[in-house]
């Protein structure tokens, strides 16, 4: 049961625990707590991570998707690639993981992880932030990590 991402209640559980030893945090009851968030009656093939975004109001960026767009590096993730394709705005994070994202005008956006588990676990808001036309940094977290990755011209 352990040895698959079928469990990811349990990995998640594992590893968040043993993160809290190594990094000198309380111990949290992290069973408890993944327990109680996976009993909240939700509907049937509803993600929580879809109904949240959902009730977030959508809105059209305020500047093309075009200005979005490029290379931007964080030095604990690597290279975080914005690409403006024709159904909208997509980041992947070095070679990884790609995700959609939504905006909420404002320069504000939300992340829509391709894959299913990261979409579930790991969606976050995403603020792009420049002066005029020109977009300078994004911010966002994953997991509990914050990161403000810098634009490469």
């Amino acid at each position: 049961m352990v040895n698959t991402w079928s469990a990811p209640f349990v990995h998640g559980a594992l590893v968040s625990r043993i993160l809290d030893a190594y990094l000198g945090y309380e111990p949290r009851d992290w069973v408890g707590k993944r327990a109680s968030v996976r009993s909240e009656p939700r509907p049937s093939g509803t993600p929580r991570t879809a109904r949240r975004s959902a009730r977030r109001k959508k809105a059209p960026p305020p500047l093309p998707l075009a200005s979005y767009a490029g290379r931007y590096e964080e030095s604990l993730f690597g290279p975080v690639i914005v690409r403006a394709e024709r159904t909208g705005l997509t980041l992947q994070m070095g070679r990884g993981q790609i995700a959609d994202l939504e905006s909420r005008g404002e320069n504000g956006f939300v992340l829509r992880w391709r894959d299913p588990l990261y979409r579930e676990n790991f969606g976050a808001p995403v603020y792009f932030k420049g002066s005029g036309r020109s977009i300078d940094t994004l911010d966002t977290t994953i997991n509990r990590d914050a990161l403000t990755a810098t634009r490469k011209r």
